[in-house]
């Protein structure tokens, strides 16, 4: 159902789709080196040296120091709160008078007449005001008060945290003020070590590296969930949360798998086999003796532990005890046996989580092993490394297959039952089932056929990358067409001639928007899975009149502030608050439509240029994003597109004169449906899976066309 927000932001709540780490070292595989763009995990990041981030921040605290004309360090203060976003920091630092009041330098306290003498108010001693400080809030403390307080917390980890000694102050002591009443130097140096910590991570687009000793920093202009491995170290990790990689997992997600498993793993098998739910009052019950022979301690009904029969009319038919019986009233048991329940499902994701990366233990000793046996082999004059080398990406590929597979099960306990669970448990067993395959004849290397083992390395890496790519990158699916339609948004049922269509993420852009309304005139969904996405925009609206907005963009950020992972209605509330009349910044990611360009006829309007308005030519874009000018299309292509659609709506139940018109171009210059298969599988026509037959069938309608022929489906 869908709703409207008082602001007039609307959003609805019934729609479901879709979402989005991990990796292992692959110092030693050289396996399919493609392009960049096609490769689910690539990021791009840089390395940089402490001396590097500490130039980087500097530039920040000077422009935004020199903008608002206050200290350094003050300015430092301002940007730590404001994850280092110079513009957001001076907006929050204008609009804020408190603010302005507590930090502006020329609002400095008066100080008592020199030679005064002052009680401080944490040790009570009578102290010349001269041995006084404060910050501006005006709480003055005798300087060695400061210096222990300072002390104290610094050896407790705290650094750009400290704050004023005064009851219920917040207000936070700046770099300067810190360091000017320090007088040990290990502290000091300390502190500083603390603060740069925390300035770091409080950078969005700044990573300290977690591998063991290691002092690199990495940064990334677009901060996402992505694999990041260190040059020096060679540690991977998650670039967002700094965990290990954990795709397809996202960060919150896999958080609360480590945390769960962290709480139930230890307990929960003494829980499924020594509790059990009184049969009378449903409470739980923990057996902790040999008979079975039971009283519940809540309701004293005597029953039998093995069945859950009453005790008293067990008598002769104990042996019924040893029978299992299906229980036909799961639906309606208690919530004891519910809580059991969920256990149960628990432990089947676990066991398989901890299966694979004990698993991925062993893949690392079989590395070990064939690397000694290709050594053995080359010393023994049976050929070179080179040779052998692909045993080793063999090994190495599924050593990063598993580790792929092993995070998918987090995101399958989380992932809410529907359509788009069910596509994803079969893309997992898809790629459990090649991974399998392949350890299967890495075991046998030695009596496995090169070829045969090369090309179960390319289909298990397939596998792994296209469930990547679908669940990394898909904003929302549409059902029987691949255009960004929101009326065809998938939603719970699927029938047996549905074809499901996933738009993944495309080209981000950023606009500044005026509120000069107080309803934008946006639908809002999600897709389940932390995007959410326009649906509708209302015409006239403040949004209807941004022609770069268009319905199907998904919400990344509103004034640098991610709302990825946020359902529908708290980003509908984001942008209800926001004040009527003031400007702020929305960066929207387009979809990309399931695998098509864009193919449109432009001879409706007249225009002097060619191919704008002779009625004789057409400017068509074609899939890979070139354009040529083609004559009028003659009968043989209208017949070609006629036949192809007869075919699509027979066997997939869509009728698409672009995707018609796409698989008549593949098939042009072609001589053999050898030729045209692979033409096919080169495209993005590939995304299809077009079986055998159905190529035939294809190339049947191509041919058909070319002799005048029309083809009509068997």
């Amino acid at each position: 159902m869908s709703g409207e927000e008082d602001s007039g932001m609307y959003y609805s709540d019934d729609d479901c789709g879709y979402d989005a780490y991990y990796n292992y070292n692959m110092e030693d595989c050289d396996i399919d080196e493609h392009d960049v763009k096609d490769d689910p995990e690539y990021f791009s990041y840089d390395t940089l040296r402490v001396e590097e981030v500490e130039r980087l921040l500097n530039e920040s605290v000077e422009a935004l120091s020199n903008k608002l004309c206050i200290t350094p360090s003050l300015a430092k203060v301002v940007l730590h709160t404001h994850e280092w976003a110079v513009l957001p920091s001076a907006v929050a630092y204008k609009n804020n008078d408190w603010i302005q009041n507590l930090l502006n330098p020329n609002n400095q306290p008066k100080m008592e007449p020199i030679g005064q003498k002052l009680r401080c108010p944490v040790c009570f001693s009578p102290t010349i005001q001269e041995k006084f400080s404060c910050l501006a809030c005006s709480h003055k403390f005798c300087n060695e008060c400061w210096a222990t307080h300072f002390e104290v917390q610094i050896m407790q980890g705290v650094s750009t945290g400290i704050s004023c000694m005064a009851q219920e102050c917040g207000l936070l002591a700046p770099e300067d003020f810190v360091l000017s009443l320090l007088t040990k130097v290990p502290l000091r140096e300390k502190y500083q070590e603390f603060a740069f910590r925390d300035y770091v991570k409080s950078h969005p687009e700044l990573r300290f590296c977690p591998g063991p000793n290691c002092k690199l920093v990495f940064r990334s202009k677009e901060p996402k969930a992505k694999r990041t491995i260190c040059e020096q170290c060679k540690t991977t990790f998650c670039f967002k949360c700094g965990t290990e990689y954990h795709a397809p997992t996202d960060c919150p997600t896999i958080k609360k798998w480590l945390t769960k498993c962290a709480d139930d793993s230890e307990t929960a098998n003494y829980i499924s086999a020594h509790t059990k739910d009184c049969p009378r009052c449903h409470i739980c019950i923990e057996k902790n003796g040999g008979c079975n022979h039971m009283q519940c301690y809540n309701c004293k009904h005597d029953f039998c532990w093995m069945c859950l029969g009453d005790w008293k009319s067990h008598g002769s038919e104990y042996y019924e005890c040893s029978r299992y019986k299906e229980n036909p009233n799961i639906v309606n048991e208690s919530v004891h046996a519910q809580a059991r329940e969920a256990l149960k499902k628990y432990l089947h994701y676990y066991e398989r989580w901890e299966n694979h990366s004990k698993s991925l233990k062993l893949e690392a000793e079989t590395l070990e092993k064939i690397k000694s046996r290709i050594n053995a082999k080359v010393m023994n004059s049976s050929g070179t490394w080179i040779d052998w080398q692909y045993l080793v990406d063999a090994a190495s590929l599924l050593a990063k297959c598993r580790y792929t597979l092993q995070y998918t099960y987090p995101y399958a306990y989380y992932l809410e039952p529907g359509p788009r669970k069910e596509l994803f448990e079969y893309q997992q067993a898809q790629l459990e089932a090649e991974i399998e395959n392949l350890s299967w004849k890495i075991e046998r290397a030695e009596t496995t056929d090169r070829g045969d083992l090369e090309n179960q390395i390319d289909i298990a890496e397939k596998r792994r990358t296209t469930l990547l790519k679908d669940f990394l990158h898909i904003l929302f699916c549409t059902l029987n067409t691949h255009k960004v339609d929101m009326t065809k948004l998938l939603g719970g049922q699927i029938g047996l001639e549905d074809f499901i269509f996933a738009h993944r993420k495309g080209r981000p852009k950023e606009i500044e928007i005026t509120k000069t309304e107080d309803s934008l005139g946006l639908t809002i969904t999600d897709n389940g899975a932390g995007y959410a996405f326009i649906k509708r925009i209302k015409e006239g609206s403040i949004i209807d009149k941004i022609d770069y907005i268009q319905v199907g963009d998904h919400l990344e950020k509103i004034d640098n502030d991610s709302v990825i992972g946020r359902r529908h209605f708290e980003v509908a509330k984001m942008l209800k608050e926001i004040p009527l009349g003031s400007t702020f910044t929305l960066r929207l990611v387009e979809p990309i439509r399931a695998g098509f360009g864009n193919i449109e006829a432009r001879g409706s309007q007249k225009g002097k240029k060619k191919g704008y308005g002779s009625g004789k030519e057409t400017l068509r874009f074609k899939a890979n994003g070139q354009a040529q000018i083609i004559e009028e299309p003659d009968k043989e292509m209208d017949l070609g597109i006629e036949n192809i659609n007869r075919l699509l709506e027979n066997f997939m139940g869509i009728n698409d004169n672009e995707l018609a018109t796409q698989i008549w171009e593949a098939a042009e210059g072609k001589l053999n449906t050898m030729e045209f298969a692979e033409a096919v599988d080169s495209s993005d026509l590939a995304e299809f899976s077009f079986t055998d037959d159905m190529i035939i069938e294809l190339w049947g309608a191509v041919t058909d066309a070319r002799a005048g022929r029309t083809r009509h489906p068997s």
